[in-house]
């Protein structure tokens, strides 16, 4: 989606989101009357009478707030597909940093620290810490917390780093999450 102040004018904001089935563009808007926007399509042969878009508009509200996003981009020993994850892990970056999240709400842990925005390696021990620490100092009812997992997985095994011997099995994440439901009730997890 293209915004634009006229018609004719040029673009004011935009947002490409491709991995994604919707979108979402939050602008102040500088004056009262139309606001124009160009809706695109990523898929070439989708078009037609028969396709239809669903747009609305909502003012938001002013005290609306920030929660937390943990953000681990693992890695698997063979790499096969290492660049994907990292450009995954990225662009959802990019997404919340759009959403209004600072860099100090994400806590971004990678296999590979050389990853733009990375806090802290991929491992069982960080991941905790930001789950029942870092995170719980920042979420609560009206805060969520976001976890995004991107990377390779087997049965009940997420791999945080393969080569170092750093998995995350799923009781692991559910006993996490519940510390931070019991210390911060009402919180939204995602």
């Amino acid at each position: 989606v293209i915004l634009y102040a006229t018609c004719s004018g040029v673009p004011q904001q935009s947002q490409n989101f491709a991995f994604s089935p919707g979108f979402r563009l939050q602008f102040p808007a500088q004056t009262t009357g139309p606001i124009y926007l160009k809706l695109i399509n990523h898929d070439p042969i989708v078009y037609g009478p028969h396709v239809a878009y669903s747009v609305a508009v909502r003012a938001l509200s002013p005290t609306a707030q920030r929660g937390a996003l943990v953000l681990v981009a693992g890695q698997r020993r063979d790499l096969d597909l290492q660049e994907e994850i990292h450009r995954i892990a990225a662009q959802v970056y990019r997404v919340f940093l759009g959403h209004g999240y600072t860099a100090d709400d994400i806590f971004y842990l990678a296999a590979d620290l050389a990853q733009p925005g990375a806090d802290a390696p991929a491992t069982v021990d960080d991941l905790r810490a930001a789950i029942t620490t870092w995170a719980r100092e920042r979420v609560g009812p009206d805060r969520p917390l976001t976890v995004y997992l991107v990377d390779h997985g087997e049965y009940d095994r997420f791999f945080l780093d393969d080569r170092r011997g750093e998995y995350l099995a799923p009781e692991q994440l559910d006993a996490w999450l519940t510390e931070v439901e019991t210390a911060r009730p009402g919180v939204k997890i995602n």
